[in-house]
């Protein structure tokens, strides 16, 4: 949670960068995205350079690739460790 992805919509070419949060900590305007979300859900996971496909809830297909991985605490706590 609260990592910071850049990611490339593999549809439009459109470029984004958003941190992953709770639902209870959304707000689109300051680009956090809740992991509840199809956007979230997808990212969850997935290493730089990693890409995953899905079919939207009107039945076109999307597909996002991850261009950097900006801050993730999970891997911060590890090397504190």
């Amino acid at each position: 949670m609260h990592s910071d992805v850049e990611y490339q919509d593999d549809v439009t070419g459109q470029i984004r960068r958003m941190t992953l949060v709770y639902p209870d900590e959304e707000d689109l305007d300051a680009d956090r995205v809740s992991v509840l979300t199809y956007i979230g859900a997808a990212l969850i996971g997935l290493r730089e350079g990693q890409s995953i496909e899905w079919q939207g809830p009107m039945g076109g297909w999307r597909g996002l690739t991850v261009r950097r991985v900006h801050f993730q605490p999970e891997r911060m706590a590890g090397l504190s460790a």
